[in-house]
């Protein structure tokens, strides 16, 4: 196609897709196999995750109006401070709010919410909502596997498979745990749990 201007930049296009995504997921299995290496903890920062949150939020802003969905906060105040990498953290709420605009209904809302659990723990909590194709029961384990990737309407979604696998890889790190609910009724929710 070198004489054809028009296939030549379509194929051009198609090569450069295909090469981010390759250095996307050779960067993600590094990442991965970086943080499954036995190293120190990473410098830590003591931060508020309302801030970091809100910056999460616009960091995607322009991606969810492009894709004519809307994101909502709703924060608890009085909270704690967290004490962690922040870029650890940016990454693990990064990588699931980005998850929520992929997999959600066309022009729907997705929540952010955050909240101090001082009643029956004293832990931060954050969690993201989004109403959209459920996840199945039976699929609800393997969304940690790596490589693997649930399905939009049966097609795979863009990615490497490997984004849930560092999230619970981060969250662990700094002793905390991760849940996920998913029902066709009430939508998909990804609740991260600090301790303080």
């Amino acid at each position: 196609a070198k004489n054809d201007i028009k296939a030549s930049e379509q194929f051009l296009s198609l090569i450069a897709e295909q090469s981010a995504r390759m250095t996307d997921l050779v960067q993600n299995m590094l990442k991965l196999s970086r943080m499954q290496i036995e190293v120190p903890l990473s410098p830590q920062h003591t931060f508020s995750l309302n801030d970091l949150m809100k910056k999460v939020i616009q960091d995607l802003d322009v991606r969810a109006q492009t894709l004519h969905k809307k994101i909502v906060f709703k924060k608890s105040l009085h909270m704690p401070l967290l004490a962690a990498n922040r870029e650890d953290i940016y990454h693990i709420f990064i990588n699931l709010l980005d998850n929520a605009l992929k997999y959600s209904s066309e022009h729907s809302t997705i929540s952010v919410y955050t909240y101090y659990d001082s009643a029956t723990a004293s832990q931060l909590v954050a969690s993201i909502h989004n109403k959209g194709t459920p996840i199945p029961p039976d699929k609800l384990n393997r969304i940690w596997d790596k490589f693997y990737r649930v399905t939009k309407d049966d097609t795979p979604i863009e990615g490497s498979g490997l984004g849930l696998g560092i999230v619970q890889h981060l969250v662990s790190k700094y002793h905390g745990s991760i849940e996920v609910t998913s029902t066709q009724e009430e939508g998909t929710t990804f609740t991260v749990y600090f301790p303080v």
